[in-house]
């Protein structure tokens, strides 16, 4: 998942021209990581923010929600994926994902599926609204159980790669949400044995209620979203081979976005200080030489650049500032 969301780049939206990464955090602090390393400049700074928008940063726990929340699977005539596991809470719907709705592997459409429905998700969320605006104050259970209702209903045949494409939901698949989620919340609130309907909703009972509902939903008007069978597309896989490829090429760009002046610069600075080792140093001096005569890296001297570069970041990055 880490490696896809450096090298996958979503298309752009609608009135934009550049395109944006979904940057997968997989270790907390990672996003704030790459931004410090990459951003060694105010303008590459600036650069890092256009390609991966804060906005975009999405943890496994939020992987986990997503997906639970779009489908119910049942492992032989046990229920073991449904939004009431979503509704426990981050860690145990994570582990309730990793034990039965984990892929063995993941590709590129994997991925810009999982994107989709996080896209969904958070458009349900903004949809929900904020108090004293919002549809109540149960988010948390509605929006989940909502989308759950949703793709029950209509048989998980919503069009994810047409979400993909479009970084974003159609104004009626919006409004049919928004609609779904007041008659949802509405019948949490009345079913609930008490005034306790978040610890209800935790329950597989409220879930299954729940799916025995005729709850309006116009079905008609979200049809341009969902799946035609008569004009399914072929979706490209990236490789693995490719993603790694691309990935590569990424690396190498950064250290050739130094100039080789800077590069010597850096060798000189690691002597001094002796916080370069001795091979790190030569290897600075090489990537100078290489950049200066127009050579390909090799990829020893690119993972060893990157390190360097790593160091002079965390100890001395004003040695950077003339790139600006």
């Amino acid at each position: 998942m880490e490696k896809l969301s450096r090298t996958i780049w979503a298309p752009p939206i609608e009135g934009k021209a550049n395109q944006t990464r979904w940057f997968y955090d997989r270790a907390r602090g990672q996003y704030k990581n790459a931004r410090n390393k990459e951003g060694f400049t105010k303008a590459k700074t600036n650069a890092f923010d256009l390609k991966n928008p804060k906005a975009q940063v999405f943890s496994k726990e939020d992987v986990a929600k997503y997906i639970n929340s779009y489908e119910e699977i049942m492992d032989g005539k046990k229920l073991v994926i449904a939004p009431h596991f979503v509704v426990r809470g981050n860690q145990k719907n994570y582990v309730q994902f990793m034990n039965h709705n984990l892929v063995k592997k993941m590709d590129s459409i994997y991925f810009e599926d999982v994107i989709a429905k996080a896209i969904l998700f958070r458009a349900a969320e903004k949809a929900y609204g904020v108090k004293p605006n919002s549809i109540g104050d149960m988010r948390y259970v509605t929006v989940p159980y909502s989308i759950a209702y949703l793709s029950f209903i209509i048989k998980g045949k919503l069009d994810l790669y047409k979400i993909w494409k479009a970084q974003s939901i159609s104004s009626k698949l919006k409004n049919c949400l928004y609609n779904l989620m007041l008659q949802v919340e509405s019948f949490i609130k009345k079913n609930a044995p008490g005034s306790l309907y978040g610890e209800w909703a935790k329950k597989e009972e409220c879930w299954e209620q729940l799916k025995k509902q005729k709850i309006e939903i116009d079905v008609d008007s979200i049809k341009p979203d969902m799946q035609d069978v008569k004009s399914q597309y072929q979706r490209k896989k990236l490789t693995e081979g490719e993603a790694l490829e691309a990935h590569l090429k990424e690396e190498t760009e950064k250290l050739r976005s130094i100039t080789p002046k800077v590069w010597s610069k850096i060798e000189e600075w690691g002597k001094v200080t002796q916080l370069l080792t001795t091979n790190q140093q030569t290897a600075a001096w090489n990537i100078s030489v290489r950049l200066k005569n127009n050579n390909k890296l090799s990829d020893y001297e690119r993972t060893t650049g990157l390190k360097i570069l790593n160091i002079v970041i965390e100890n001395s990055s004003g040695l950077l500032d003339e790139l600006e």
